[in-house]
């Protein structure tokens, strides 16, 4: 076993592994589990019995050697092991090995082969390692699963059968700008046009949903008491200064709107140049929101938070979005 997996805990992601580094020869091993790309690894049955059951039958089919388990023998200078061929890269089953024996766990570096790790988990039912692994990956900085690279996680997410990560990736292409073929441009090379559809489609559920959330905060905005009856702002029919009204509707349009950032710009606009109205001339701030206490803004997004994360959930545990 190379020295940077010998260790126990260790940081979130390990050093990456070149493939002169993929050894795992763990002490006392009686069985190899090769590669398709023919890297050798020798373990304890014992821990790959616990880890997973399909492996495990594996196993012992290879101990028994029955006929037709794709098992071959090997002779080295100290004894004849059992061999279990395995469809997975070294790197791979590398990592994934990590994460079964009690040795620093160590994350591939590059995205893809990460993905490829979660599924070969799946694919061998690894539970707990499974639950390990995405733990893990949760503590990466930045975010395994960001903007910038949503809609590559997503596909990828889609060719494996990752569900969770399928539906963390859909919620996070919420914050890109718009979802249209002319403003995807060459991002649309990562996904076959069958995932894009399923993704707009869940785009579209999620805008419809957002739409009936806010428009059923907004009827019950007066209980949330922001905004002061000295307001100077047009009120709409909801009673929420025509600024607010237009800002939390667009955002059913628009998701990526949803961002504290963009409604302090918008609060910070209206407190700064405000409409004329009918009782006065001319145009000038809104004292009566200006002074309003960051505590109650603060308190008035994490209700509107709520409405979000609501409605956002309501369609994620749908299982609307199919895996291809």
């Amino acid at each position: 076993m190379s020295e940077s997996s010998t260790a126990h805990g260790g940081p979130p992601r390990g050093p990456a592994v070149s493939l002169e580094d993929l050894l795992f020869d763990y002490p006392g091993g009686d069985i190899i589990l090769r590669s398709f790309d023919l890297y050798d690894f020798r373990v304890l049955k014992m821990y790959i019995f616990h880890a997973s059951p399909v492996l495990g039958e594996r196993v012992l089919a290879a101990d028994h050697a029955k006929s037709g388990s794709p098992i071959i023998f090997t002779e080295t200078a100290t004894a004849s092991l059992p061999v279990v061929q395995l469809p997975d890269s070294g790197a791979v089953l590398f990592s994934l090995l990590t994460y079964v024996f009690p040795v620093q766990p160590i994350l591939p570096s590059i995205v893809e082969k990460t993905m490829e790790l979660l599924s070969a988990a799946q694919k061998y039912k690894m539970d707990a390692v499974l639950t390990h692994i995405r733990n893990h990956i949760a503590q990466q900085h930045p975010p395994f699963i960001r903007e910038e690279n949503s809609l590559y996680i997503y596909s990828l997410a889609q060719k494996y059968g990752l569900r969770q990560e399928l539906l963390k990736a859909a919620r996070c292409t919420l914050r890109l700008p718009t979802l249209t073929i002319e403003d995807l441009g060459e991002k649309l090379e990562l996904m076959p046009g069958a995932y894009l559809h399923e993704l707009w489609k869940y785009h579209q559920r999620v805008r419809a949903n957002l739409t009936s959330g806010f428009k059923d905060f907004l009827s019950r905005l007066q209980h949330h008491g922001i905004f002061s009856a000295s307001c100077l702002a047009n009120p709409t029919d909801s009673g929420a200064p025509s600024w607010l009204d237009i800002y939390i509707s667009s955002i059913g349009g628009c998701p990526s709107l949803f961002d504290l950032s963009t409604f302090h710009m918008k609060l910070a606009l209206h407190v700064q140049v405000q409409p004329p109205s009918k009782s006065r001339r001319g145009s000038g701030g809104c004292r009566a929101c200006a002074a309003i206490p960051s505590k109650i803004v603060l308190a008035f997004w994490a209700s509107l938070s709520t409405v979000y994360n609501e409605s956002v959930t309501e369609v994620r545990g749908s299982n609307l979005i199919e895996l291809g």
